[in-house]
């Protein structure tokens, strides 16, 4: 697509490039016939030629520009400029002068044609002469695909202040944004298959790194899966044929290396030899994320390799490095293995046989391990250790005969500590590729999903219960998200997996890179050995900073009923509805989308029911529970439980969630839906002369539609029950609500059927966000309005931290 309108008119054209590329030289020196000139302070920079449009042939457009110099002889009068130009809508090419000046040195050359004439016999014979030239020493820039490499070119070769564009350091900061360039300017000028070549686990960041790793276009370190060999790639395929040699194929450029060359003229390469190691073992972060996700790519931060190796020395014992062979069979780059000191007991495999390579040159380049300690395997697939099938067939391991032994050995096994941050991949029903069957079509889950259940769609399940299985007795040292803990739907996992951690921490998520999402990522040492269902443990708990927290408790909730369960024993849709409550699955996750909506709101939501006269009070207690404690990343995996018995005497604690519930913002009852039900004050109370129109809930509050049957010997008599009463946290509340009513009803134009939301609205105004929704603002420029409003909302949560240790005592969390 070009970056210039095709339709705009040429000497557009020349503005707006000299606008956007070219601002700040001097541009009006145009000599002769020539369309287009940038010099600076006395030097000649640039002649060229414009086009509107798009044209494919750019060569033609440079031989249109040396006939059109040659035919007014201008290089002889005047300086001529350092490079030849062309441009049209979509690109710029530049050709330095020297390379075409030999042109003009025709004698018999008849330079007296018309240079548009693209058909003439001297344009096809200067075309041909130059042609050969042109494709090589020609730079050709996309301007909206290259536009970073053209600046620098404009930079380098058109100075204004007498000294060369300086070229960019790659240190360990700026590498991932150096890929994402050239991704963007480099990758599409490759002349490769790339599903082919993901199929044997290499992609694009492999080529990435073996540019970043060259001098004089060689990539230094032999050992990567992909070489830069000048002007083309060389890539091991992973494939041995005889002597144990590996096979190479070759792959060039498509455009004879242009885009290659222009990008990487702004960079100097390689990085500084600091750098080299640290960035090949971050080297996952270039990798695609549904890659990393698959196959475990996540580099886990040192603070967290140091913490966890803190925590199994206290449980295996402060001389555990010398007394345990330790095997990270989901290694990625091997960072994992960082800090441990014993190579001779360290082992580490991965799935991909790039990600050896990169293992490999790290052991040469001093990382702690032994080459032959590195290798690749399929933890998931591969067999752990060479057998023979009931055909006689010989199936030999991919493992080393070493660490076979260990794994066939029972005793031994408990030496072994399968230390992993194994990938966090969850297969489910969503078409396409690396989505369905990442999960499911893995021997491991066909050996083992029936004891496995639903959890068998995880990934880093599936590595945890082949340990268990085929390994047992050894140690088990992982990350791992908490679904196993205590997801409901992990419950047959647990079963199988009949494991207590020995010692255990959590941490924010998003303190790996590219983890997404506010929720815990726990480390947990296991003794297979140690026969024990998971009930609950008490975890330490770190911030991102690594600071200690107050500990939490990690409970499985095996044969706990949950709080949708009870919402089971008071939804009666048959009454007349004044609301509809909308509810979440019972944790925290999408804890903002409960709320209150408009009475007989279309079932779309599987926890969604109508509050009546008869449930408010349950429905408030619903709502309240939900929100007064916020969602964080710690409590992420919670469970909301059925409660116990003791709120239904707790008469404050009721009205305490009434009363959160009318003011919350999470009630979106508005006006335009219908009767407001809602309406918490009196007429008297707001100082209004006329009449609300509905009162149900002013009614509610003072007894009047919470009937009490009372039998008599002849007959029944429903009787009025006393009016609520309120603590003072709540009536706090009331009366900040009350000045903010009373307020709303002295504007102009006040609807007696408002709602808290409409008067939230009224005084906040509203716009349209980038969904095309129109959407509350946050703040108003009603100085009053913004007052009362605060004073309110202080108000509000400060009942809500009355409400909040209510949650516990009555067993809606543990």
């Amino acid at each position: 697509m070009a970056y210039y309108s095709k339709t705009i008119q040429e000497e557009e054209l020349k503005n707006k490039v000299r606008e956007e590329w070219f601002a700040g030289y001097d541009n009006t020196d145009i000599p002769g016939k020539v369309d287009f000139y940038v010099g600076y302070n006395g030097t000649t920079y640039l002649w060229a030629e414009a086009k509107r449009g798009v044209k494919r042939n750019i060569y033609e457009q440079f031989v249109q520009l040396i006939l059109t110099i040659g035919k007014d002889r201008r290089f002889t009068e005047l300086d001529a400029p350092d490079y030849l130009g062309s441009f049209d809508a979509e690109k710029i090419g530049f050709v330095h002068f020297d390379e075409v000046s030999g042109v003009f040195e025709q004698n018999d050359f008849n330079w007296n044609v018309v240079p548009s004439d693209h058909t003439s016999k001297e344009f096809n014979q200067l075309y041909n002469m130059v042609h050969d030239t042109l494709k090589t020493h020609v730079f050709v820039f996309n301007f909206e695909k290259q536009a970073d490499s053209l600046r620098f070119f404009i930079k380098d070769k058109f100075s204004t202040t007498g000294r060369r564009a300086s070229k960019t350091s790659v240190n360990k900061n700026n590498f991932p944004h150096i890929y994402r360039r050239w991704l963007k300017e480099v990758k599409g000028s490759l002349a490769v298959e790339w599903e082919d070549l993901a199929e044997i686990g290499i992609y694009d960041c492999h080529f990435f790194l073996a540019d970043l790793m060259s001098q004089d276009n060689s990539t230094l370190q032999e050992n990567l899966s992909v070489l830069l060999k000048k002007d083309h790639y060389k890539v091991n395929t992973g494939k041995v044929q005889g002597n144990n040699t590996y096979l190479f194929a070759n792959f060039d450029f498509n455009d004879g290396q242009m885009a290659h060359k222009l990008f990487w003229q702004r960079y100097k390469r390689p990085p500084r030899s600091e750098y080299r190691d640290y960035i090949l073992e971050r080297a996952d972060r270039l990798r695609p994320q549904d890659i990393r996700e698959r196959h475990g790519s996540y580099f886990t931060p040192m603070i967290w390799v140091e913490k966890s190796q803190e925590y199994i020395a206290r449980v295996l014992g402060e001389n555990w490095q010398d007394d345990y062979v330790v095997w990270d069979c989901a290694a990625g780059t091997g960072n994992l293995l960082t800090g441990l000191t014993n190579r001779y007991n360290l082992w580490a495999s991965t799935l991909e046989q790039a990600d050896v390579d990169t293992m490999k040159e790290r052991v040469s380049n001093g990382a702690n391990l032994f080459g032959n300690h590195v290798f690749q395997f399929d933890f998931l697939n591969d067999p752990l250790v060479d057998y023979t099938t009931k055909e006689g067939v010989f199936v030999k391991s991919k493992i080393p005969h070493e660490l076979q032994n260990i794994i066939n050995s029972p005793e031994r096994r408990k030496k072994l500590v399968l230390y992993i941050n194994p990938p966090y991949a969850e297969g489910d029903n969503r078409s396409g590729k690396g989505r369905s069957g990442v999960a499911a079509n893995t021997a491991v889950a066909k050996n083992f999903g029936s004891s496995m259940g639903y959890a068998k769609r995880e990934l880093y399940i599936q590595f945890l219960t082949r340990i268990y299985r085929e390994i047992p007795g050894a140690i088990i040292a992982d990350f791992s998200t908490l679904k196993n803990l205590q997801a409901p739907k992990f419950a047959d996992f647990r079963k199988m997996f009949c494991l207590t951690p020995k010692a255990m921490f959590i941490v924010p998520a998003d303190t790996f890179d590219n983890v997404k999402g506010s929720f815990p990522i726990g480390f947990k040492v296991w003794k297979t050995t140690d026969i024990e269902p998971f009930n609950g443990i008490v975890s330490d708990v770190y911030d991102s900073k690594g600071e200690l927290l107050p500990q939490k408790q990690i409970v499985s909730y095996e044969g706990l009923r949950f709080i949708n369960d009870w919402t089971l024993s008071f939804i009666d849709d048959s009454q007349e509805s004044i609301a509809t409550i909308i509810g979440i699955a019972n944790d925290f996750q999408n804890q903002r989308t409960v709320r209150i909506e408009r009475p007989n709101r279309p079932w779309n939501h599987q926890y969604q029911w109508q509050i009546t006269e008869f449930n408010i009070i349950e429905s408030c207690i619903y709502l309240a529970v939900r929100l007064v404690e916020e969602a964080t990343w710690e409590n992420d995996r919670d469970q909301f439980l059925y409660p116990y018995d003791t709120w239904r005497t707790d008469n404050e604690f009721k009205t305490d969630c009434l009363a959160y519930t009318i003011f919350s913002n999470k009630n979106n009852i508005r006006s335009s839906d219908g009767p407001n039900h809602w309406q918490p004050f009196t007429e008297t109370e707001l100082g209004i002369t006329d009449e609300l129109p509905n009162h149900f809930l002013v009614d509610y509050i003072s007894g009047k539609r919470r009937p009490t049957i009372i039998q008599t010997e002849l007959f029944d008599i429903q009787q009025d029950c006393e009016p609520l009463r309120f603590s003072p946290e709540a009536q706090a509340v009331f009366d900040a609500g009350r000045e903010l009513w009373s307020y709303y009803y002295q504007q102009p134009n006040a609807d007696l059927n408002a709602s808290y939301y409409d008067i939230r609205k009224y005084f906040q105004g509203t716009k349209v966000d980038k969904k095309g929704k129109e959407v509350m603002n946050t703040t108003s420029e009603d100085g009053i309005y913004t007052k009362l409003y605060s004073v309110l909302r202080m108000a509000h949560r400060r009942l809500a931290e009355k409400i909040r240790p209510k949650v516990y005592e009555h067993g809606f969390l543990k």
